[in-house]
């Protein structure tokens, strides 16, 4: 955090605390903000920020600014490739027969490897081409993300209304699939920063039931 700080100022950003104090605690918010953020990924982000057109009005950053500045790859938006992953699975298993929540997901996968697993001893080199092609064209396994996709699906109308759907309905379909998707994600990665927080209050200041926090009592980060 010191690090990052002096990267700040470094780069001409003035300390915008009035004395010792203020800075501490200061250090003390950005230390919980930031406790789950590697340091060297702490410096990117800086970096980043320092690069982006926030930076133009020198003015110091908040600590959310610098996870904006340098989104983490895992929460990027990929609405688009599971909208493509819906469309290969509705292909694959037709509007009556896809799997409609992760455990109906999980379990198609499980088959599929029992085929491959039938044909390799076999020695039938065809069918498994056939199961690692299909099995590579499923959703990718991660059961939240499998959530998201069928909140999608149903915000389409379900498997049969979207394949039964007309070509010039279908731009409609896409849009209402990835804002349920988007959100679905959203409200999870939401919680888990909510979780995240309480958890972190409860290690350093004791319950969330105590509304008179001080920040002071927070550790800073060691760096």
């Amino acid at each position: 955090m010191i690090a990052c700080w002096g990267l700040l100022q470094a780069a001409g950003v003035p300390r915008p605390f009035v004395d010792e104090r203020e800075a501490e605690r200061a250090l003390d918010a950005w230390s919980l903000v930031l406790a789950d953020v590697a340091d060297d990924r702490l410096l990117a982000m800086t970096t980043a920020w320092l690069r982006s057109d926030d930076s133009r009005f020198g003015r110091w950053p908040l600590p959310g600014a610098l996870l904006h500045a340098l989104p983490d790859p895992d929460l990027v938006d990929d609405s688009e490739a599971a909208w493509s992953e819906a469309l290969r699975l509705l292909q694959w298993r037709g509007r009556d027969s896809a799997p409609t929540s992760p455990d109906e997901l999980e379990d198609l996968r499980a088959r599929l490897r029992a085929a491959y697993a039938l044909a390799r001893e076999k020695g039938d080199h065809d069918r498994m081409a056939r199961a690692q092609r299909v099995g590579a064209g499923l959703p990718r396994d991660d059961a939240h993300r499998s959530a998201a996709l069928f909140a999608g699906v149903n915000a389409c109308g379900g498997w049969r209304a979207l394949g039964m759907a007309e070509d010039d309905t279908m731009v409609a379909h896409r849009a209402a699939f990835r804002s349920a998707y988007r959100s679905r994600r959203q409200r999870r990665q939401l919680n888990e920063t909510e979780r995240l927080v309480a958890a972190l209050l409860e290690d350093h200041v004791g319950p969330r039931s105590d509304t008179n926090v001080n920040v002071r009592q927070l550790p800073a980060r060691k760096t």
